[in-house]
């Protein structure tokens, strides 16, 4: 009988060694250096080095800028890292049919944004990616006055979306756009972006993020 897991909602993100352990792979096999990968992410080596051993911690917008030099969607990461994951919070081996059964519908990327208030962020990531060139699904939520991300941010390719509720205010190229509830968005993820609920309200909006081909 197979053990139960200490919780099966737990996320990667919230086991430091195993998501900086998982980092450190992904970068070996991009031949990359770790003076090389910190300046792709405008951080520093030792900063890295701290995360890759699960000493510290990375904001969303170095994760992503991380990614983008590693040419990887940071959701194919996820993906790649649940077997090891739910293999950590159980207690003996498990098979493909039990990790497909445990494996949550969706997994948290970021409990926490940028605060504009008390309130924080949350992005999820709707769907595994079989696959590098695989779009990736995510719901952003937003609470009042919250915006994802500090600085502005490049995605990994062509970004679009739906607004399910809220207003979003989305500041591109010099040029604030707002899509309200039921509207329809496009544009590319790779130009410099922030994405900010501005209103009183919760902001939740679906985004499909295509890769760019490499």
């Amino acid at each position: 009988m197979k053990a139960s897991p200490k919780s099966p909602n737990e996320d990667i993100i919230s086991h430091p060694k195993l998501f900086g352990e998982s980092l450190r792979r992904l970068r070996i096999a991009c031949d990359m250096s770790l003076q090389q990968a910190a300046d792709s992410a405008l951080i520093s080596k030792s900063f890295l080095s701290m995360v890759e051993s699960g000493q510290r911690a990375m904001r969303f917008e170095d994760l992503l800028r991380l990614f983008s030099a590693y040419r990887y969607p940071f959701g194919w990461f996820l993906t790649q890292t649940r077997d090891s994951f739910l293999q950590s919070i159980f207690d003996e081996p498990l098979d493909r049919a039990t990790l497909n059964i445990v494996q949550p519908r969706t997994s948290s990327l970021l409990m926490t944004g940028e605060r504009l208030s008390d309130a924080s962020a949350r992005l999820l990531l709707l769907r595994p990616l079989r696959s590098r060139d695989d779009n990736e699904w995510l719901e952003l939520m937003l609470p009042a006055q919250t915006q994802l991300t500090e600085n502005s941010l490049s995605l990994s390719g062509e970004v679009r979306g739906v607004v399910q509720r809220g207003t979003l205010l989305l500041l591109l190229d010099n040029n604030e756009y707002r899509a309200k509830e039921g509207d329809e968005f496009c544009f590319d993820g790779t130009i410099p972006h922030l994405m900010r609920n501005y209103l009183t309200e919760p902001l939740v909006v679906t985004l499909v993020i295509t890769p760019a081909a490499l």
